[in-house]
């Protein structure tokens, strides 16, 4: 069993907002293991806005931010920005796997790591404040850390566990909202700290860029989702991702089991989309587009300037460029194909010579992004070499590097590998689709048929390795349950954006851990074996309904994926909706007050009981403290009003006898409806034809009732 216990803030530590210095924001998990379900532990975190939610997962993630720093700050990440280390942070994170309690302590310029078997210590800051040197005597026990070698550094991680982080707002993850804060990195070609003592590179961007979606072999233990590029999501690429994602997955859409509820899988449609591939590759020297697309060859061609040269460029030049460099000695293109067994022979067709392009592209790319593959990077870590040869002095061993790496990403049992192996396997195929490839279109039955698969015996892994590969754009198409069968598939994008968020969320989480499991356990890798699930403002978008059934479809996503058969999975949720918390006991859900834990005896005294199963109005009132009632707050000050002026206690140009009368008829609630109108009818408002018109009128409804 895994859980997260608590987080400590001390004196001194900077950015918490409302937080308190000084307290202990405890985790309670009080609850008989398997409650919800085997090997998962949820929590939730309520209050109202600026109760510090958001504040307090702020600090957790600074402080895995930091421990990653730790491990990974000399790992290259040529895919992402170097890790950044956050000063200033003195803050624990405490958690308890099978038992064993461990802690990663942040003190300013060094951070400490504790378990039962297991204590160490990074130092960053050769400079200190009097602040860090009384923390530093409190761990001059601790033996400074030596992670020079991978192995050391897994040797941390194993113990560790991996955050898979979500938020929707659009609010949230903006990275310039935390730009203030003070942090550094360094150059690992360059060394942590020059012969002054200070950093040799001070960032002056946001920590938080470094944590989104990375191409990193889920080695930096964080991910926060949706990816944001200065705050700003791209939803059209969100829409892509959460297709890919689902493809696989949908396939194994089982009677009575369905990923999505309410619909089933009608089909996946599939079409090429070569200029994705195309516009990816430049020059080396220039870095201008090898390829660019017909716009831009019309603008360019249209407003050049009379000392340029006219574009001449045929939408398959690449292929023909690609057919050349494939076929000679000493190109990259060659040696990678060779050594995959997947040569370019005279005969074929656009959409073989595409395919081997794109298995190219796939090899040389992983060289340039996984630091899993940073020896390669230096001399096959550019994608564009795919449309280079390669030049003395290091020629021969440059094409050796070629060879190797490609036998080894295809080998690769990770996500990492996965893409290429998807591209080796269409090549057994690919002869038997013909016509112009750019109007390529099937579906996942034809496919079937095509391919001479089965999917439906196959595993979720499986299918993943025989699913066309990615330059193929899915298109899902579902089919409302209890509908008629004669109705058309409704397209994943067309249903409602409560669905469609849905659906985003549980992919992301089901997408990520999927891919974290399919780690192998190497030399050069991390495999975490935990997970740590964070909802921040999970119910955006969502009907009561959804919020309704939002834990249950969590827990099925996860026993339905098995992941939690693979991992140890802690759910964090923060939450505004009574319909979430009513699923939740009591023990494991933080309350928070204007930054501050609240105690039990200040639970109680505040009457807030146990929401598990509770009435949706208690839990609104006691757990979420609204001590001013359920009704909106421009119907409630008008109420109170209208009592006012019905007993005479104020003289409001707002009311008149008529006005009253017509607004009390609106009103929603019967029994507030009748009690203002008795009110009504005794004040001296109404008229003597008014009570009697409103005395005939109950009269009549009485009678009525008798009949």
């Amino acid at each position: 069993m895994f859980t997260v216990k608590s987080i400590t803030i001390y004196e001194g530590c900077r950015y918490i907002k409302n937080l308190k210095a000084g307290q202990t924001y405890c985790f309670e998990h009080k609850l008989a293991e398997g409650f919800f379900t085997d090997h998962v532990c949820i929590t939730a975190i309520v209050g109202q806005n600026g109760a510090g939610k958001s504040s307090l997962l702020d600090m957790m993630f600074r402080i895995i931010n930091n421990f990653s720093f730790c491990l990974f700050k000399d790992t290259r990440r040529s895919a992402a920005d170097l890790l950044t280390y956050i000063e200033d942070i003195y803050a624990d994170l405490t958690y308890v796997t099978d038992g064993e309690e461990c802690s990663i302590m942040c003190r300013g310029g060094f951070v400490a790591f504790k378990s039962d078997d297991l204590k160490t210590m990074f130092t960053h800051v050769s400079k200190q404040d009097e602040r860090d040197k009384q923390w530093r005597d409190v761990f001059r026990d601790y033996p400074k850390a030596d992670v020079a070698s991978f192995g050391q550094k897994r040797l941390f991680a194993d113990k560790f566990f991996y955050s898979i982080v979500t938020n929707y707002s659009i609010q949230a993850f903006i990275a310039g909202d935390y730009a203030h804060e003070h942090t550094f990195t360094y150059d690992p070609e360059v060394g942590e700290l020059n012969n002054k003592g200070d950093y040799v590179f001070r960032h002056r961007g946001s920590w938080l860029n470094n944590l989104f979606h990375k191409n990193d072999g889920y080695l930096t233990p964080i991910v926060l989702n949706p990816y944001r590029t200065d705050g700003w999501i791209n939803m059209t690429n969100e829409e892509h991702l959460t297709a890919t994602r689902l493809t696989a997955i949908l396939l194994d859409d089982e009677l009575g089991k369905h990923f999505l509820d309410g619909y089933t899988l009608d089909r996946l449609h599939f079409r090429i989309l070569p200029r994705t591939l195309q516009e990816k590759f430049v020059d080396i020297e220039t870095n201008e587009k090898l390829y660019p697309c017909d716009e831009e060859v019309d603008a360019h061609n249209k407003y050049k300037r009379q000392d340029e040269k006219a574009w001449e460029y045929s939408g398959d030049k690449d292929l023909e460029n690609f057919a050349w460099y494939a076929t000679q000695d000493f190109t990259y293109a060659h040696a990678i194909l060779e050594a995959l067994g997947c040569e370019v022979k005279e005969e074929m067709n656009k959409l073989q010579l595409f395919i081997r392009e794109y298995v190219v592209y796939k090899v040389l790319s992983v060289a340039e992004k996984y630091p899993s593959y940073s020896k390669y990077k230096d001399s096959v870590g550019n994608i564009s070499l795919a449309f280079y040869e390669a030049q003395p002095p290091n020629r021969r061993m440059n094409i050796e590097d070629a060879q190797k790496i490609a036998v080894e990403v295809r080998d690769d049992t990770s996500h990492i590998g996965l893409k290429l192996r998807q591209a080796l396997n269409f090549t057994k195929v690919e002869d038997k689709f013909t016509g112009d490839f750019k109007e390529l279109t099937f579906n996942e039955k034809e496919y079937e048929k095509i391919a001479g698969l089965n999917f439906g015996e196959m595993t979720l892994e499986e299918r993943m390795e025989h699913l066309p590969p990615s330059i193929f754009h899915s298109q899902i198409y579902l089919r409302q349950l209890g509908k008629d069968e004669t109705e058309d598939p409704i397209p994943l994008n067309h249903l409602s954006s409560g669905e469609r968020q849905l659906i985003y969320l549980m992919s992301t989480l089901a997408y990520h851990a999927i891919n974290i499991d399919s780690v192998p356990e190497v030399e050069n890798r991390v495999k975490y074996k935990r997970l740590n699930l964070v909802m921040d403002e999970v119910e955006i978008c969502f009907h009561p309904e959804y919020q309704r059934v939002f834990v249950l479809r969590l827990i099925s996503m996860l026993k339905r994926m098995r992941l939690n058969e693979k991992f140890d999975i802690n759910v964090i949720i923060t939450t505004h909706s009574p319909f979430v918390l009513s699923d939740i006991p009591q023990q494991n859900i933080m309350y928070l007050k204007e930054g501050h834990q609240m105690t039990e005896d200040e639970l109680e005294a505040e009457n807030v009981t146990n929401p598990f199963c509770a009435n949706i109005n208690d839990i609104l009132n006691q757990s979420f403290f609204l001590d001013k009632g359920f009704v909106g707050e421009f119907a409630r000050k008008k109420v109170l009003s209208l009592a006012n002026y019905l007993k005479e206690e104020c003289n409001d140009d707002e009311w008149t006898a008529e006005k009253a009368r017509a607004f009390i008829e609106e009103i929603g609630e019967p029994l507030l409806r009748e009690q203002l109108m008795e009110i009504y009818k005794e004040s001296r408002v109404a008229g003597v034809q008014d009570k009697i018109a409103l005395y005939r009128d109950e009269i009549q409804r009485l009678e009525r009732e008798e009949r």
